[in-house]
């Protein structure tokens, strides 16, 4: 009886081929994304523009807003930023930096930073009422996520 011869090749494996071989192509599927990301279209004649993030209408850095996304602090941003101007009628400016704290490892906030004018006890009342505010309509694991600094006293 002739033996049955299988329509497989016995040749061995190749080997993946290994990195580093063809390092002058560059990896398109990366390129693209890395060129698009964070941009809108470019307008003929005129440089791509960098998409700004929001928080209740106002600009914020990539880091705030990852920072923000990340734990869940949009919505109490907003809130944060509705008691600002309830609470302090002369605010000027506002704006939000990410702070890492430099001593206690993996702690790190958003900082609202506001510039009012007034005097120094109809500020400091302001930032009573704002506070009581806080703790009323922000779970504390969030608010404590969220500082508010006051500057531009007169």
């Amino acid at each position: 009886m002739p033996q049955k011869t299988s329509s497989r090749k016995n040749a061995s494996p190749k080997p993946y081929p290994e990195g580093g071989k063809n390092d002058s192509e560059p990896n398109r599927v990366a390129e693209s994304v890395a060129v698009h990301y964070g941009t809108r279209p470019a307008t003929p004649g005129k440089a791509p523009r960098t998409s700004a993030r929001q928080i209740a209408g106002y600009a914020v850095s990539p880091e705030v807003w990852q920072f923000a996304v990340a734990n869940d602090l949009l919505p109490h941003l907003e809130t944060a930023v509705q008691l600002v101007r309830a609470c302090f009628p002369t605010v000027r400016k506002i704006d939000f930096e990410y702070v890492v704290d430099p001593e206690i490892e993996n702690w790190s906030w958003i900082t609202i930073a506001i510039k009012v004018s007034g005097t120094v006890d109809e500020v400091l009342a302001q930032m009573n009422r704002f506070d009581d505010e806080m703790i009323k309509q922000v779970p504390i694991d969030k608010g404590g996520k969220i500082c508010l600094r006051v500057g531009g006293l007169q």
